[in-house]
């Protein structure tokens, strides 16, 4: 901890960091909004405390993405997890083990998100 998942690309223009860190906080700043702090919640949290537990010492993908050709306004993630860089499109056969982490930041980013815009309308992965 802490944890970084960037979020870049998308029809929308998405450009998103949300720093999530060991005390359970979560900040996220999205460009053109002011920046959002909240708490995982507990159970939430516990998810991503055990699939970071789960890698254990299996090392970071490295290497670029697949040679697939580019998707046009396709939403890249990039997870920071200390000097590391791991983007999703570089999984490979990493996947079932960094894919858990990459899935539990998402739904806080998602749940961040939507308190940001105030569309939150039910308690999600973060709260205010």
């Amino acid at each position: 901890m802490p944890l970084i998942l960037r979020r870049t690309g998308g029809f929308a223009g998405f450009n998103d960091n949300l720093t999530v860190k060991a005390d359970g906080t979560a900040t996220l700043v999205s460009r053109g909004n002011k920046p959002l702090t909240c708490t995982v919640e507990a159970k939430t949290f516990e998810k991503l405390n055990t699939a970071m537990q789960a890698m254990g010492t299996v090392a970071a993908p490295g290497g670029k993405p697949s040679k697939t050709p580019p998707i046009a306004d396709e939403i890249y993630l990039t997870l920071i997890v200390g000097d590391q860089t791991i983007r999703y499109q570089s999984l490979g056969d990493a996947a079932s083990t960094w894919k858990p982490v990459f899935d539990v930041m998402n739904q806080i980013l998602g749940s961040a998100f939507a308190l940001q815009h105030k569309t939150n309308t039910e308690a999600g992965a973060c709260t205010a």
